[in-house]
């Protein structure tokens, strides 16, 4: 039996007397045995130089598993000590705080830590506060997918934590040999300063933050107007914003028109032939055509009105649904390819395509493909020739108006039913999609390859997705459970800022005419006005030859 190994940390075990022994230290810079530590100094060491060589940190090894209290402060460390954030928590917060926010918080905590602890303290644990991927794992995430942005702290901020119990003892730090004279001919001496915190806790304050060339973004609404009886529907799309810069919102059996110039509210067709309200029951669906001029509207019982804005009257009024014409269930969405042609999707499954040029109600082409009720379409302005529908069947399917009887791309990526589409403006075959509450993501597709290019999870559910006109940003508004607005820049997908305001789901969101604001309805029964897109940036012309001639006077 071996008389150590098991009984040498055995307590109330007597050991037998012996020559105290200088314990070996373990691990691949240990050095020969039968050397020591602390060699005496060599003669070459003795030989003075320009630059003193930096002393080695001596440490004292124990042979018991004892934490080492000499030398630490532990209470400055036990308050300055942050717990390791589980994934929830990093999701939680990353979608309940602004960038700027947490950036604030990072400055904050890093200034403490130099005022309360140093530089010169040990630090043994990394910040937790590092991008990983929340979606999956903090590991590398899979090819064409990205978790929440959780964005790395500026290399000023990062800091680590320190250990609060070792199992060996603190360095031993020399003492700093006194200044020099010519020391204090420095201006950002300590001596100098008023500030009570030292040099670089007032760079971290000062130069931190966030990039200073971030554009000025107004986070509350500059109008607020009152939307009752507005539904609280997933399904259903009941605003849009006209190119003649009106607002069209269904509320119940009724479309409530808002000119944006005047700032008048009225009912469509109030003191023209009575109110609108269509026959079966509450309005389900509207859409401005791109010019302006005309309104189409669907309701519960799948009728269709097309309104012509200038006289307030029909246009076309389709009868109830026979021999095929209409839908047999309600209208939840409604699309213009263009001036004259228009797509609807019903609860009926059928994606459908009228022209008024044709005539009221006849049906010009049927698209046939989902399962369950359609609740998205959106056109390609672009190409001209390709739209997008998305059904509660969690399929999105690509189709090109001149091979109408099978789509050209079916995805079935989404865990969720697909609400939100939409297509780039500028950029041709590259489409945004977004998933209800089982799926909670962003996802960007390729359709002249049919590739999915990226996924983001924004840990809500996904109401809507609008492309800016003027720079490479995207926003979206969301349901359950976070209910606010993100804005996205594109590619990258970083995170720009949130928008918060609405106490329900954000089901409702249009983009005015100039590109820059956007106007939300939420089942809160409120309609708000956001400023989220800046103006577009006109690169100054140059006359040529004749410029300066031009300015010859």
């Amino acid at each position: 039996m071996n008389p150590e190994g098991p009984n040498l940390f055995r307590t109330g075990v007597p050991q037998p007397p012996g020559p105290p022994s200088t314990p070996r230290r373990l691990g691949p810079n240990a050095p020969p045995e039968g050397t020591s530590r602390l060699a005496p100094p060599t003669p070459h060491s003795l030989t003075p130089s320009s630059t003193p060589r930096k002393r080695p940190a001596q440490y004292t090894y124990g042979d018991r598993f004892v934490p080492s209290r000499s030398g630490r402060n532990l209470l400055a460390e036990f308050t300055l000590a942050c717990e390791t954030p589980s994934v929830k928590r990093l999701r939680t917060e990353c979608y309940t705080m602004d960038e700027e926010q947490k950036i604030t918080n990072l400055r904050y905590q890093a200034a403490l830590h130099e005022e309360l602890i140093g530089s010169s303290t040990p630090q043994h644990r990394q910040n937790h506060m590092s991008k990983v991927s929340v979606g999956t794992s903090p590991r590398r995430p899979p090819r064409g997918r990205i978790g929440p942005i959780i964005d790395e702290p500026p290399p000023s901020l990062a800091y680590s934590t320190p250990r609060l119990l070792n199992f060996r003892s603190t360095p031993t730090v020399q003492p700093a040999s006194p200044a020099r004279p010519t020391a204090y001919h420095s201006p950002h001496h300590r001596v100098y300063t008023q500030s009570p915190v030292s040099l670089r806790t007032q760079r971290l304050l000062d130069h931190g933050g966030p990039d200073r060339r971030r554009r000025v973004l107004d986070r509350h609404p500059y109008k607020v107007l009152d939307a009752p009886n507005i539904r609280d529907d997933y399904y259903l799309h009941l605003l849009d914003w006209s190119a003649r810069n009106v607002v069209a919102v269904a509320l119940g059996p009724e479309v409530y028109l808002w000119k944006a110039a005047s700032e008048e509210v009225g009912a469509l067709g109030e003191g023209q032939g009575g109110p609108t309200g269509l026959i079966g029951g509450p309005v389900t669906g509207v859409a401005w055509c791109p010019l302006g001029d005309r309104l189409a509207i669907g309701d519960e019982l799948g009728r269709l009105a097309l309104w012509d804005y200038a006289t307030h009257r029909r246009a076309a009024l389709p009868p109830v649904m026979t021999a095929g014409l209409c839908h047999a269930d309600r209208i939840g969405v409604i699309a213009f390819r263009d001036v004259h042609s228009y797509l609807t999707g019903s609860r009926d499954q059928a994606v459908r395509e009228f022209d008024v040029r044709v005539g009221p109600g006849r049906i010009v082409r049927q698209y046939p493909g989902h399962q369950q009720e359609v609740c998205g379409l959106a056109c390609d302005h672009v190409t001209g020739h390709q739209f997008v529908s998305g059904g509660n069947e969690n399929q999105i399917l690509v189709w090109d108006v001149r091979q109408p009887d099978h789509p050209l791309w079916q995805w079935s990526d989404h865990t969720a039913a697909v609400r939100a589409l939409a297509w780039h403006p500028s950029e041709a075959h590259v489409l945004a999609s977004g998933g209800g509450t089982t799926d909670k993501t962003v996802r960007t597709w390729n359709t002249r390859t049919g590739r999915l290019v990226r996924t983001v999870d924004t840990a809500s559910q996904v109401c809507n997705v609008v492309w800016s006109r003027h720079t490479s940003e995207l926003l979206t508004t969301h349901g359950f459970s976070q209910h606010h607005i993100a804005l996205w820049d594109y590619p990258s997908f970083q995170r720009v800022a949130t928008l918060r305001g609405h106490r329900s789901r954000v089901l409702n969101c249009a983009l005015a005419p100039d590109g820059e604001t956007v106007v939300t309805a939420a089942a809160d029964e409120t309609l708000r006005f956001w400023r989220v897109f800046p103006k577009p940036t006109i690169a100054p012309t140059s006359g040529g030859i004749l410029e300066r001639a031009i300015r010859i006077r």
